[in-house]
């Protein structure tokens, strides 16, 4: 009768619209498959769906995972809702003021302890970007992760029938000592068994073994960016006080230490932080499951080479107090951003 024929129209109609939509077309409104859903009982799985993340949750939202929150709301005119987890009250209040729902996390042994808001949370996103460092423990035993995400939230995360993608950034240090030789995403990892970048290795693998069809690996070199350059190392030595830098990994620290500071003559490459945000927002809207990316640039150099030439350019600012003064004018501007670039926990990236 008249009804058979209307939803033959109908679903002709959202077939015609869909094509259009692939092909360069006009895309298909989305209330043409709200329509198909109602009238045809089709399940939601088989509508095409917009390739835009739909909501995010960052695990320990850090310095980089900040920069991908500015990245994504700069191009998506904020349509897009994203959760994340620090450990800091603080720095959840002026993130909340971002367009970022918050969520405190706690600790009980090696294990991260989250509300019901947060599983929610989980359970509802589309993406995933873990930015946490794995546990310390050397030997977490069989059927024991090393990364405290999927120790606690692994369970969660496999009830998520909407995940799509899932960014974990992991260090270039995996690969260890290739005695100066250019590495890539094929080499092999040297990384020594019990340290940092092996704990990285074993995560890689723990999300790579755990959910194959979603998981990406991003291993990133030395990260810099606002408030993290050679200029911010050079100008903090430069203080008339006397100070501690606190990124030994900038330089060579002149107080004695626990750590051995690195070597200005070691060789290493590098990432500005909007450029790792540009790497996951692309990602994220075209996923590759399953592949390990190497961020990182292709102009590898010394860290004293890098800071000399950082010392140049303050140098020609002239006047006896002109790094100082350089340096105050970078404190102003680092303070009027301060709501954006919140203070980083040491084991977030």
């Amino acid at each position: 009768g008249k009804m058979a024929t209307l939803r033959v129209l109908l679903y002709l109609w959202v077939i015609a619209s869909f094509a259009r939509s692939r092909i360069g077309g006009t895309a298909a409104h989305p209330r043409i498959f709200s329509a198909a859903r109602r009238l045809f009982n089709v399940r939601s799985s088989h509508i095409p769906r917009s390739s835009e993340p739909t909501s995010l949750f960052i695990f320990g939202v850090g310095y980089t995972g900040l920069a991908l929150v500015r990245s994504l709301q700069q191009n998506m005119n904020n349509t897009m809702r994203i959760h994340g987890t620090c450990r800091e009250r603080q720095k959840a209040e002026a993130l909340k003021s971002k367009g970022v729902v918050m969520h405190l996390v706690g600790k009980s042994g090696d294990d991260l302890v989250l509300g019901e808001d947060a599983h929610a949370a989980i359970l509802d996103a589309s993406h995933i970007l873990v930015c946490i460092p794995p546990l310390n423990s050397a030997d977490r035993g069989p059927g024991l992760f090393v990364d405290p995400v999927l120790a606690s939230c692994g369970e969660i995360l496999k009830r998520n029938s909407r995940l799509r993608w899932i960014g974990y950034l992991s260090t270039t240090g995996v690969y260890g000592d290739h005695g100066g030789e250019w590495v890539d995403e094929k080499s092999e990892t040297k990384a020594l068994p019990g340290s940092k970048p092996h704990r990285r290795l074993l995560a890689e693998e723990e999300w790579m073994t755990s959910f194959p069809s979603e998981t990406h690996v991003f291993r990133l070199a030395g990260i810099y960016g606002p408030g993290r350059s050679a200029l911010d190392t050079v100008a903090r030595i430069s203080e008339p006080t006397t100070t501690t830098p606190t990124r030994s990994s900038d330089v060579p620290s002149t107080t004695t230490t626990t750590n051995a500071a690195p070597s200005p003559d070691k060789w290493v490459s590098r990432v500005h932080v909007c450029d790792i945000a540009n790497v996951l927002a692309t990602s994220m809207k075209k996923p590759t499951p399953g592949v390990t990316f190497n961020v990182a640039d292709d102009c590898p150099s010394q860290r004293q080479r890098v800071l000399d030439y950082a010392e140049s350019l303050i140098s020609h600012h002239k006047g006896e107090d002109s790094i100082v003064s350089l340096f105050n004018r970078m404190k102003r501007r680092r303070h009027r951003r301060s709501q954006d670039a919140a203070t980083t926990p040491r084991r977030e990236r």
